[in-house]
């Protein structure tokens, strides 16, 4: 799997996209297994420091995916792995990139 939006300064961050506005639970579930497959390569990847999962929230009301959805923010954060991820929620995306993006600036200054 390769990651959308990286930056590093010794060792790679990364935000990463990953919508679950999907039309059945199922799908969420599986999407939700296909990336805690990838946190599993992280605990053994010293080059990864950080993943923010980015996640987008099913937006039609239907319980079924919304508890699909609570389940793969579980799955995400859950396990050895968690130290080096982090989700952030669409509604918290604002609030988050005010927060990232000095350290972003940071890490990239000698890029420039």
């Amino acid at each position: 799997m390769e990651l959308d939006n990286s930056w590093k300064n010794g060792q790679v961050k990364a935000l990463q996209p990953v919508s679950f506005d999907l039309l059945h639970s199922g799908n969420i579930k599986k999407k939700a297994y296909q990336w805690l497959g990838f946190n599993s390569i992280l605990i053994d990847c010293p080059e990864i420091a950080k993943v923010y999962y980015l996640l987008g929230r099913p937006h039609r009301d239907d319980d079924s995916l919304q508890k699909a959805y609570n389940k793969a923010k579980d799955l995400l954060g859950a396990g050895a792995e968690s130290s080096k991820v982090e989700l952030i929620e669409e509604d918290a995306a604002e609030d988050f990139a005010n927060q990232i993006s000095p350290q972003i600036k940071e890490d990239t200054r000698h890029t420039e």
